[in-house]
């Protein structure tokens, strides 16, 4: 395993040796882009990029990692109107292992990603993001991410808090003709060391030097440093447990702020087997416009959370 860490950082650090690129970051094509690297999300993808769209992405880098669903029935209006740029990338695997997550990442996840930043969005877009189909940018203090951005224009690159939300107490699934976003409203613990220890990173390409181990870090020209965003600012919105159905006994819900509770409060709930209702639902505002542009039946605030999850709500 050392070898193959060896191995990615010297060819990292080959692809972005200092210098090779010159700061063309204000003259770019798109002013904000994402890319990730999915599987058999033919059923997610719509929702998340129209809900993008509206908070100020441009343009999708998509690399399909082998999906056996109907992808391109979703995808082949964007890529018409050129919205989307899609990839064929199956997994790039010299190993036998293939349910190791470390080399999967290694060989397949971080290459894409190489190949986005380098080759297909380092002349095309001034920021990217590498957010999972499940990740929803959510800005706070403004209404899109770009504005929030234009604050950060000096910067390489700016880092975000994730909100994880868990999809395991919708009962018995999440109801059809409604959004993701408008059904899951819980908080959860973000789990063990491996998801704690991943940060993730607007970033402008031509400022980057290379990828280092977690994926989602990078080392950026001349020493300088990403800028951690505050979440009162923005934060990503995390969505586990999507296609999982409801999981467990029923627990009670306390009903509270994310924001007025400290890490160590909030980890002492989750641990007494309570979930954190999140009172501020930052990301509801964006549920009606995006519910529109989808066609689906109107938002009814709180419907579908008191119908879907029946929970005892404990007041803090």
């Amino acid at each position: 395993m050392f070898y193959i860490f060896s191995l990615l950082i010297v060819s990292v650090t080959f692809l972005y040796s200092e210098g090779k690129y010159e700061n063309y970051s204000n003259n770019k094509k798109y002013n904000l882009s994402i890319c990730t690297l999915f599987k058999n999300e033919a059923k997610n993808l719509r929702e998340w990029i129209e809900y993008h769209q509206l908070v100020g992405v441009e343009h999708f880098y998509l690399y399909n990692n082998g999906s056996s669903d109907r992808y391109m029935s979703v995808l082949k209006p964007y890529i018409k109107r050129g919205v989307v740029t899609l990839i064929q990338w199956p997994d790039q695997m010299a190993f036998q292992n293939k349910d190791s997550d470390e080399i999967w990442a290694i060989c397949t996840q971080i290459s894409a990603y190489e190949n986005a930043a380098r080759y297909k969005a380092i002349d095309e877009t001034r920021w990217l993001a590498f957010v999972h189909v499940n990740e929803f940018l959510v800005p706070q203090s403004v209404d899109t991410m770009t504005e929030l951005l234009e604050r950060f224009k000096d910067k390489p690159a700016i880092r975000l808090i994730d909100k994880y939300y868990d999809a395991s107490n919708i009962r018995p699934k999440l109801p059809p003709r409604r959004l993701l976003i408008e059904t899951v409203e819980l908080t959860k613990d973000p789990g063990g060391p491996k998801e704690k220890m991943i940060v993730k990173t607007i970033f402008k390409p031509d400022q980057v030097k290379y990828f280092r181990w977690a994926p989602f870090e990078y080392i950026f020209k001349d020493d300088n440093k990403a800028f951690s965003v505050e979440i009162s600012e923005a934060h990503i919105n995390q969505y586990v447990h999507r296609d999982v159905g409801y999981q467990g006994r029923v627990k009670s819900r306390i009903s509270l702020g994310y924001k007025s509770i400290s890490n160590e409060e909030k980890k002492e709930i989750l641990e007494n087997d309570y979930e954190i209702d999140d009172q501020e639902k930052v990301i509801s505002r964006f549920i009606p416009e995006v519910t529109k542009r989808m066609g689906l039946d109107p938002y009814i605030p709180g419907s579908e959370i008191e119908s879907a999850s029946k929970q005892l709500s404990v007041e803090r």
